[in-house]
């Protein structure tokens, strides 16, 4: 029981979605009624600057982070890798389909990156460094500009990374991680999939480009 409420309470958490309520709270109006039509900081950033999106961002990755915090603190230490994971995925899903919002949220990167510093900072660091090495490589090799493609790929290594990283460093039994980085996997694939038009538009963009 005690882990059926943690992960209802991180999906509760991440229903809190921070453009939304900013949106609404300082100008009334739906966050997803404009731009790209996504309650995100990336959205919020467009349409009411700086100063929103940098408290939206923070917002959303504090919910996550507090999240597995409490998992750390309360949670069974014997399966503490994959409760915390369990968790991380249930923050990103709420953040991305809200019960409270007619399942239109967000895209959940933010949360994905609080619940990383959270979960494993080690990897988040890690992450961090594999992101600007492949968008430098793609800005040489291919003339790539923008950083979105760069940060989708890393989304794509990150549970390779931990498995690697767990396994190596840490002399983890490979079968001890393969549901850890299954739900890794999960929490990645949820913000990809949640980013799926991004995707589409950054890569057409670019062959239009080339």
């Amino acid at each position: 029981m005690i882990v059926l409420a943690f992960i209802i309470n991180a999906y509760l958490l991440g229903c809190l979605n921070a453009s939304f309520y900013l949106a609404k709270w300082l100008a009334r109006v739906d966050i997803r009624t404009l731009g790209s039509g996504t309650a995100g900081s990336r959205n919020l950033l467009r349409q009411f600057g700086f100063s929103y999106a940098i408290v939206a961002f923070l917002w959303d990755g504090g919910k996550a982070f507090v999240a597995i915090k409490l998992v750390s603190l309360f949670g069974d230490q014997a399966n503490l890798l994959t409760l915390e994971l369990l968790v991380l995925c249930s923050v990103i899903m709420g953040h991305v389909w809200p019960v409270q919002m007619a399942w239109r949220g967000g895209k959940g990167l933010a949360c994905l990156i609080g619940g990383l510093l959270a979960f494993d900072p080690i990897l988040l660091v890690v992450c961090v460094i594999l992101f600007l090495l492949l968008g430098l490589t793609l800005r040489l090799l291919t003339q790539w500009q923008k950083p979105d493609i760069a940060v989708y790929l890393c989304l794509f290594f990150i549970p390779f990374v931990f498995f690697l990283k767990q396994w190596i460093f840490l002399s983890s039994s490979w079968r001890s991680l393969i549901l850890p980085v299954a739900l890794l996997g999960l929490g990645c694939g949820i913000v990809l999939f949640a980013h799926r038009r991004n995707i589409q538009m950054t890569l057409d963009h670019h062959v239009d480009e080339g």
